[in-house]
């Protein structure tokens, strides 16, 4: 490790080791909950826990209810929303958005909130969006977590979920996914306002999201907004360019984690991709689909805590 690197680390490693008392006056002095202005739109946030901070982008709703009461005893996270959770009457016109864009409206959340020297995490196709944060202002970032996240998203990705589900799903469930949609009558997606359309589908594929395929996930979602138009815009065209070995080198220290039972985001998406990411631990969530900080709580909890801690030495 080099000094300037050790120096950057340094300041995380104390807080987590002393909790709050590591943590900056600007952000001991944030609200529970407020909101901020980032490219002219105005973004809710919500604070939860204590000790060193953690910025989780992305879809900070879902994220929030996943993580345990530990991880919110050793670290203090700042839950802000973003496009893809953004009405559309306050976001508007998203035809020019780019990654740049969204990376930007997580660096200027990251000014108004005055943090400085975070880990940042995000969720599924959110951690691109944290792995390309850290990009972008190393500087700023300690550590990246994320969880469910792929290293692409283009039809390899598509062809690859497909095979994943056809070889590997078992009987039962197949059965459950296909009785789930049984449930839903023909035309009710098209009578619903789109998220409230985007969450039932979701929610209906809980057998491809989850190691139980009986798991009902509703409650991670209710009261829930996603923006149709913002997770398309990033999910196709942003996406479907998107080259994880493009770019300067991601510096700072990743944790990723996986699960053998994600049927979305199927784990041997990585196989190529690792070696990318100079720091990256790969962990691998045997009894997990798309949520191992959920479904894999202490075992997630323990291996993300050490990781924090042997890597901010």
């Amino acid at each position: 490790m080099s000094r300037q690197t050790a120096q950057t680390c340094r300041p995380f490693f104390i807080a987590l080791l002393l909790g709050c008392a590591g943590a900056s006056s600007a952000f001991a002095q944030l609200p529970s909950r407020g909101t901020l202005t980032a490219n002219n739109i105005s973004f809710a946030y919500f604070t939860e826990g204590s000790g060193p901070t953690c910025l989780v982008v992305g879809y900070p709703l879902a994220v929030s209810r996943a993580l345990s009461p530990r991880l919110k005893r050793n670290l203090r996270f700042v839950f802000l929303e973003s496009r893809l959770t953004t009405p559309e009457e306050r976001v508007g016109d998203v035809s020019h958005v780019t990654m740049d864009t969204l990376v930007d409206d997580i660096e200027q959340g990251r000014q108004r909130l005055g943090l400085d020297h975070i880990c940042v995490l995000g969720h599924s196709i959110a951690g691109v969006l944290a792995l390309e944060y850290a990009r972008r202002y190393p500087q700023h970032v300690s550590h990246v977590v994320m969880h469910g996240t792929p290293p692409f998203w283009d039809k390899r990705a598509a062809d690859a979920m497909a095979a994943y589900w056809k070889g590997e799903a078992s009987a039962e469930r197949q059965k459950r996914l296909a009785s789930s949609w049984a449930r839903i009558a023909p035309d009710s997606l098209q009578k619903l306002p789109s998220s409230s359309a985007d969450i039932l589908t979701y929610t209906t594929n809980a057998a491809k999201y989850f190691h139980d395929p009986a798991y009902d996930p509703v409650w991670l979602l209710e009261g829930d907004y996603w923006n149709r138009q913002a997770g398309q815009r990033l999910l196709g065209p942003i996406m479907a360019s998107y080259d994880l070995g493009q770019g300067a080198t991601i510096e700072p220290p990743v944790f990723l984690a996986i699960g053998r039972s994600d049927f979305i985001v199927p784990f041997h998406l990585w196989d190529d991709e690792q070696r990318k990411i100079p720091k990256l631990s790969y962990n691998l969530f045997a009894r997990s689909g798309h949520y191992p900080m959920l479904e894999e709580r202490e075992r997630f909890d323990e291996l993300l805590l050490q990781w924090l801690q042997r890597t901010s030495r």
